[in-house]
């Protein structure tokens, strides 16, 4: 998956793509729902990477929503609610890409695990 920052009503948010494979099935031939939980995660994860930030999950909890059919894309998105301190806490979505319609929520809390990883000069 390619991760990236796109910036939107002046908030930054993480957005990727995914089409399930074979590998992927849960039931009845849709989408495992660990699959869905992970790249949830990946996506909020990803949000503070990409602003140059250390962080991993402390807490998540996703909400299923509708089910994915083997074969449909996915449209990830991730952004941050708060900060406080070294505690973030972030939102994911995941919309089927056939017709829209929200798979799964999560909200999570990232730990910031220290200093930006990029040079001083970074704005994170």
């Amino acid at each position: 998956m390619r991760f990236r920052l796109e910036e939107e009503g002046g908030e930054q948010i993480c957005r990727a793509e995914f089409k399930p494979g074979p590998t992927h099935v849960g039931y009845s031939e849709m989408l495992h729902g660990g699959i869905l939980y992970s790249l949830l995660d990946d996506v909020m994860a990803n949000w503070s990477f990409l602003q140059g930030l250390r962080a991993h999950t402390a807490r998540c909890e996703i909400r299923y929503r509708d089910a994915v059919p083997m074969g449909v894309g996915l449209k990830l998105e991730g952004r941050l609610l708060r900060r406080r301190g070294r505690m973030m806490e972030m939102e994911g979505k995941a919309f089927r890409d056939d017709n829209g319609a929200l798979a799964a929520t999560a909200r999570a809390r990232f730990m910031s695990a220290g200093a930006p990883r990029h040079d001083s000069s970074s704005t994170a």
